[in-house]
């Protein structure tokens, strides 16, 4: 069996009675207890000095201590709970000093050995707790003097119970009834009670002390200070745990601190009501983030400037405008831009053309005059390599500081601006006080030069293609009446050229029909057969001048637009071409649900071409299928014809729509050549296009667009389709 080892002090002058008293420990089990014997006060304060104990007995009565003045003397120097030992029995006097923190009051002859082994672990127990809430409050001392933010420990007891005695006066809204300022603010402060900061604190604080920072806490407030403390005072009403709040305060030094503050209430511990408050230092971060912000005003500023300088307008008065509006937003107390001009002497002029003053105050300089009059061949070189420069007035020549001197300034940016590939003009942003310019700014300033030149060099071009401009015009006008007056003469040639073969056509063709109902009886079969071949070459060419003045009337024609329902006459379409191939069996599939807009007469000519063309490649497929469908594809419909036959190759494609272009043999398939180039005419004068897609023995598609609204798109006209 262990034992709890015990080291106890008694403390009696009265040596029978702490034999009696010994007699009495030695029955207690579970203990091996070792006793020292103290006479007196000073005899156990000795020995408390030397030894450490786990519980002192003391007599209140000592030859040199009386009362209990024994028992604070002793407490003064022993860590261990002391049970008060009394031949008294006192409830007044036993209840008082177990207030002053003792562990017990025990009257000499009316205790036994259970009543002391109770006493000697509740002692050891409170003892070894104690010991363990000494060492959590080191921990939490070394922890609050460590941490690398501030720290603060208070008391706010006297503000709670008066904000408890508002809640018992049937106060309901607590910010209503104190409706707090400054003065109030102050008020309420002095019933809180600092009880503990860390060097963190002070540091930040700017004080060397606990008392000092106390002592000066109120002269740190700022205005913010009252919404601090509606949110703090809110927050003990209503019971919260934490409290957070951006707060910022001038410390000592009269530094402006910008700090996130966050209060953990503990509510009653260690006798009074407790909070933790963290003060993190954020100024840095606060100054970022202005830094940043400003960063984002300039470069909005930036961007107008150069909206500003791209809108329509007076070139003097949008640069004015441009300058102005960087120079706001950049702090700035001047702006202006000059233009620099190269002299055949190797001088450099230089002119101004916009000036913006915070003040509004008139420009002052001159107007024009000679750079090289100024000492400033470094700054010239610097800026001529496209690099800003800084001038200030304790740093430049004499000649440069009384020129900034002459306009107020003490600091200026020249920022080179380039012109058509050279640095012909200067931006200069200039500062009445000296002070640091954030890299932001210089490169907003790098960013306007840049700007400004461009706009420069724009109007300067925009002078230059004026004159170009009227004399490319009076140009295009003249090719394009002669271009139209040759397309004019072209189609009335092609018509001409057409209707005129029709009398020397029909007379082969009708001297051949005759030759043959007449004398195809006389002739032998070589005859017949070059006779055949005449008729079917005067058919063929019969064919041709009709396509040819097809695609001539499409140049010509006036375009009618009308609303179409394409299902209504695509199935026309179909249907009649179908009749043309009786003995063909073809599955058509039709979904065509969309209407367009324009010339139907036209549009029945494409659906005509395409379908046919279909109907045509697919002759030799065992089982013809042809799909024709549309789908919406925002202000236009495509539509698309598909067949299963011979197709043809993409590599070739780009000779689908030339007129007379065939890519299989006429002995394969018939037809002039001419079809899809009349449709892509018609589909391109409808604001469309066509699109062919198709591999070889694997059928073809096409596809062509045409507008819902044909008001709203672009037709093309008719110098354009004829080229298209």
């Amino acid at each position: 069996m262990s034992y709890l080892k015990t080291r106890i002090l008694i403390v009696e002058d009265n040596l029978q009675d702490f034999i009696i008293f010994k007699e009495v420990l030695s029955q207690i089990r579970d203990f091996f207890i070792h006793i020292e014997h103290a006479e007196d006060l000073q005899s156990a304060i000795e020995k408390a000095t030397e030894f450490e104990f786990d519980i002192v007995f003391l007599d209140l009565f000592l030859p040199d201590s009386f009362g209990q003045e024994s028992f604070i003397a002793l407490r003064q120097v022993v860590k261990a709970p002391i049970v008060i030992l009394s031949g008294l029995s006192d409830e007044s006097i036993a209840l008082d000093i177990v207030k002053q923190g003792a562990q017990d009051y025990i009257v000499k002859g009316e205790f036994d050995a259970n009543l002391l082994e109770k006493t000697v672990v509740y002692s050891i127990e409170r003892k070894k707790y104690q010991e363990i809430l000494e060492e959590s409050e080191h921990r939490y001392r070394t922890i609050i003097e460590s941490v690398s933010i501030a720290i603060a420990e208070y008391d706010y007891s006297e503000l709670h119970d008066y904000l408890e005695s508002l809640r018992s006066d049937g106060v309901i809204d607590i910010l209503d009834y104190l409706k707090l300022d400054m003065a109030k603010v102050k008020a309420l402060r002095k019933k809180i009670r600092i009880t503990n900061i860390n060097p963190v604190g002070l540091q930040l604080h700017a004080c060397a002390s606990m008392s000092e920072f106390e002592k000066y806490s109120t002269t740190f407030y700022l205005p913010e200070i009252v919404r601090y403390y509606e949110g703090f005072v809110s927050a003990i009403w209503n019971r919260q745990e934490t409290f957070s709040f951006e707060l910022p305060f001038l410390n000592r030094a009269n530094g402006l601190i910008y700090t996130l503050k966050r209060w953990k209430f503990l509510g009653n511990q260690a006798g009074f009501y407790r909070m933790l408050i963290s003060t993190e230092d954020v100024t840095a971060l606060k100054n970022k983030e202005a830094e940043l912000a400003h960063n984002g005003e300039v470069m909005q500023a930036v961007a107008g400037a150069a909206s500003i300088l791209l809108n329509e307008g007076v070139l003097e008065e949008k640069i004015d405008l441009a300058i102005e509006k960087v120079g706001l937003a950049t702090l700035a107390d001047k702006m202006a831009v000059f233009l620099l001009h190269p002299q055949e002497d190797g001088s450099i002029k230089y002119t101004r053309s916009g000036y913006w003053d915070v003040d509004s105050r008139e420009y002052q300089g001159a107007m024009d005059a000679n750079i090289n009059d100024l000492d400033v061949s470094e700054t010239l070189s610097t800026l001529l390599e496209g690099k800003i420069f800084v001038l200030e007035q304790k740093m430049t020549s004499k000649s440069v500081s009384g020129l900034l001197a002459k306009h107020g300034l003490q600091k200026a940016v020249l920022s080179p601006m380039t012109i058509t590939g050279n640095v012909s003009g200067l931006l200069i942003y200039g500062l009445d006080r000296s002070r640091t310019i954030p890299n932001y700014i210089l490169n907003a300033l790098l960013t306007l030069s840049g700007n400004l030149g461009s706009a420069i060099a724009n109007a300067l071009a925009k002078e230059q293609l004026k004159d170009i401009n009227e004399d490319l015009e009076k140009h295009v006008l003249d090719r394009t009446t002669k271009l139209r007056q040759a397309i004019s003469e072209l189609e009335s040639f092609s018509y001409s050229v057409s209707h005129d073969l029709r009398a020397p056509l029909r007379a082969v063709s009708g001297f051949t029909e005759v030759l043959y109902e007449e004398y195809s009886e006389n002739l032998d079969e070589m005859a017949q057969h070059y006779l055949t071949r005449i008729r079917a070459g005067a058919h063929e060419m019969s064919e041709l001048i009709d396509d040819l003045l097809d695609f001539s009337r499409m140049g010509r024609k006036q375009l009618v637009a009308t609303e179409v329902t394409m299902a209504q006459l695509t199935n026309e379409v179909v249907n009649e071409l179908k009749n043309q191939v009786p003995s063909r069996e073809i599955k058509f599939t039709i979904d065509v649900s969309h209407n367009c807009q324009g010339d139907a007469s036209m549009i029945r000519q494409v659906l005509v071409n395409l379908i046919w063309n279909a109907i045509k490649f697919t002759g030799k497929t065992t089982e013809a299928q042809i799909s024709i469908q549309s789908t919406d594809q925002g202000d236009f419909i495509a539509y698309s014809i598909e067949d299963n036959g011979v197709g043809f190759d993409m590599a070739y494609a780009d000779k689908l729509f030339g007129v007379f272009q065939r890519l299989h043999p006429h002995e394969d398939f018939e037809g002039t050549g001419v079809g899809l180039a009349i449709v892509q005419r018609i589909v391109s004068r409808h604001g469309g296009k066509v699109t062919p897609h198709g591999e070889e023995g694997k059928g073809a598609r096409f596809e062509f667009t045409l507008p819902k609204h044909i008001s709203s798109v672009p037709v093309i006209s008719d110098l354009a389709a004829y080229s298209a």
